[in-house]
């Protein structure tokens, strides 16, 4: 299709693009290729096979992400992320602070412009500008200029890591407006703020230094993720579908 392209602002030949790199949906998929995706809404979680993809981005612009963000982030989560984990924190050191925190903006960045299905609500405000060039101009800037928490999500009742894609949902803190999406095992929390948040956070944002303390908690402790999950076993087990763990 023909149109704006949000990144470079140019028209031209528009292609189908991933919100979040298809590697996590590959990651958690069954032999069919399906995975589990879980609303961030009291919705019933569900099967998809082509998650997150729609029309967004010039071919130049998707290949750009990709070399400069995906690429890097990829190759280490690969190994950053365990398994199992105990609680409740799992400290983790990225190799490369600017590369790391470009490449999840780039997913809040992609979720903000895309209009369609899940990302249709999501609203980055005068923040988008912002956040496009940093992604143009490789600059992370601080660890205060749109600061990312995360928790690393457990399957309930065990200490295996939750692979599995949670769709956005819009949260509040301190005073700031963000949004949580969920992907690589963790839950992401992205903060539209640009100034410093109190100094109890400092440990656990992802800092310059490339430490990021991540939250141990199990999907039962998230209220709409926790149902969201359940109608979805409870349909799966009248229905006899596997369960999405094994």
């Amino acid at each position: 299709m023909e149109g704006i392209c949000p990144f470079c602002q140019t028209n031209g030949k528009i292609v189908r693009s991933h919100v979040i790199p298809e590697f996590f949906r590959r990651a958690v998929s069954d032999e069919d290729g399906r995975a589990l995706a879980i609303h961030g809404t009291p919705r019933p979680a569900r099967i998809v096979q082509q998650a997150f993809m729609y029309p967004l981005l010039c071919a130049a612009c998707d290949g750009f992400l990709n070399t400069e963000y995906e690429t890097h982030f990829l190759a280490f989560w690969r190994e950053a992320v365990p398994g199992i984990a105990w609680g409740p924190n799992y400290l983790l050191t990225v190799p490369n602070y600017a590369n790391f925190k470009l490449f999840l903006l780039s997913i809040l960045w992609r979720a903000g412009v895309c209009r369609e299905g899940e990302f249709s609500k999501v609203d980055l405000g005068e923040h988008e500008s912002t956040l496009r060039n940093m992604l143009k101009n490789r600059q992370a800037l601080s660890m205060h200029d749109f600061p990312i928490f995360a928790a690393l999500l457990l399957v309930p009742d065990s200490l295996q890591v939750a692979h599995t894609l949670v769709s956005p949902f819009a949260t509040e803190f301190d005073g700031s407006r963000g949004y949580m999406i969920g992907f690589g095992g963790c839950l992401w929390h992205f903060m539209l703020r640009r100034e410093p948040l109190p100094s109890w956070t400092h440990d656990v944002i992802l800092a310059e230094d490339g430490r990021i303390g991540l939250t141990v908690i199990h999907l039962n402790q998230l209220g709409n993720i926790d149902r969201s999950f359940r109608d979805y076993i409870e349909l799966a087990t009248a229905k006899g579908w596997r369960n999405p763990w094994e």
